[in-house]
């Protein structure tokens, strides 16, 4: 966006403004990188958290419903002419979209008045940036006039793509300022989130795609609408886990895939997804506060993580779920402490017993399951069905590794009794790091399976 505003000063030069603030922020994290660059634990460095296009790519009168970034959106739909209006101290009116399922997918049924008390946020005798630029006027009579539409589309004739000519060659920058203090640093990069664009070209060598990724609809709506959901891309009902854990596979597909075209492949990590565990207002927090300790005031919360993961063991995909709060409360105003947002996986307020390690956690039945840390050779593919407790994993294996295979086997669901079935492998389990491990004798494809008796 920096080519798009005019210069400003700032008493001691004239640099463009957006310039100025990244400057500050690769400064700042070039401090960090002095500080953390001897140890061997730091792979490297994400760019920037969900970077957002702001209005650029729109028109001044646009809805903001780019068709290659978010074809509809939730929330308030704002026009860019129209924020830039009300920050003169005018009131506009602002469609409100949500999804109603009757209705058959998102709909716009209400309006919201912003600036109601027609607050400017100008200072006397100053103008805002985009007026003295041309984009558009502010008449006499307090009416405005587009005089740019395409302000934030063209530059100099010529199409602007935020990913390519704004937010690529910012991480460019970023890169190669904390490389001079580790070459081998890895930079986790991503787009907007939500947007289906191919990566550019200029993006940096030894890259990884860190998309995040949520189910919108969740987490808009604070509801996971289980058995009948929408479809948010297609505009779809659907009915039925299969057919949600479709919609996820489709969309986490779509990321990995995208990971080819970087650098002629590059590795994917969903650096993040989650849901928000304050469902339905909170509805899980209000039974525990009757005393329910029951697992099953999580039964939704463990349903919709349940068909995240499957399709992350699918798709063999890393991932990182958002979020650990230590400081978590159930209260709507604390959360996550930022942004009313609660996806913690943990919270003070579900602690009962302070002596049992698992105490504090949300409904771990939905992400606390077999997994392999290491494989010995090259994994094929593994799933894991969570009611019936049963765990497959094929693999080739290469008996000229020397590590074992590492299966995480967590006991607050498997009994130390599990049984194991597999071939030309010699197996021990660790009760206390909860680790099964597995030497394969021969190479070729071996597959295991382990079940709970329970």
């Amino acid at each position: 966006m920096e080519c798009l505003l005019p210069a400003i000063s700032l008493g001691v030069d004239l640099v463009r403004f957006i310039t100025y603030l990244q400057l500050h922020f690769i400064k700042s994290v070039e401090e960090i990188a002095k500080r953390v660059k001897k140890l061997p634990n730091v792979l490297g460095f994400d760019s920037l958290n969900e970077p957002s296009e702001g209005w650029i790519g729109h028109y001044l009168d646009n809805r903001m419903e780019h068709p290659t970034i978010q074809p509809k959106a939730l929330g308030k739909i704002w026009q860019p002419i129209q924020a830039i209006y009300s920050s003169h101290g005018n009131t506009v009116e602002i469609p409100v979209q949500r999804v109603n399922l009757f209705k058959g997918g998102i709909v716009s049924d209400t309006s919201y008045f912003a600036n109601p008390l027609k607050q400017s946020i100008w200072l006397e005798g100053c103008s805002d940036p985009f007026q003295s630029a041309g984009a558009w006027r502010l008449n006499a009579d307090n009416s405005f006039t587009v005089l740019q539409n395409d302000f934030f589309r063209v530059r100099e004739g010529n199409p602007v793509e935020f990913d390519r000519d704004y937010l690529f060659p910012f991480i460019q920058q970023l890169t190669k300022a904390i490389r001079n203090y580790n070459q081998d640093w890895i930079i986790f990069a991503e787009k907007p989130p939500g947007s289906s664009r191919e990566f550019p070209s200029n993006v940096p060598v030894n890259m990884v795609n860190a998309s995040h990724w949520y189910d919108i609809v969740t987490l808009g709506t604070k509801r996971f609408n289980y058995p009948i959901t929408l479809d948010f891309n297609r505009k779809k009902i659907v009915i039925g886990a299969n057919n949600i854990q479709e919609i996820y596979e489709r969309h986490l597909s779509a990321i990995k895939s995208a990971s080819k075209s970087i650098n002629k492949g590059c590795p994917t990590l969903i650096g993040e997804f989650g849901i928000p565990f304050d469902l339905e207002n909170g509805k899980a927090y209000a039974s525990w506060t009757k005393k329910n300790r029951s697992p099953k005031i999580w039964k939704k919360h463990v349903l919709a993580l349940d068909l995240m993961y499957n399709v992350m063991d699918k798709l063999l995909l890393n991932s990182t779920q958002w979020n650990y709060t230590a400081h978590n409360r159930n209260d709507p105003r604390v959360g996550d402490c930022w942004n009313q947002e609660d996806l913690s996986i943990y919270s003070i307020d579900q602690v009962s017993d302070p002596t049992d390690i698992n105490s504090g956690g949300r409904a771990l039945e939905g992400f606390v399951r077999p997994f392999p840390h290491f494989v010995q050779g090259d994994l094929i593919e593994f799933s894991y069905r969570r009611k019936k407790k049963r765990f497959i994993m094929r693999f080739i294996a290469d008996p000229k590794i020397k590590q074992p295979t590492e299966i995480f086997i967590p006991k607050i669901y498997f009994s130390p009794e599990f049984t194991i079935q597999s071939s030309g492998c010699n197996s021990e389990y660790d009760e206390d790091s909860q680790i099964l491990s597995l030497k394969a004798n021969l190479d070729g494809e071996i597959t295991i399976r382990i079940s709970d008796i329970k």
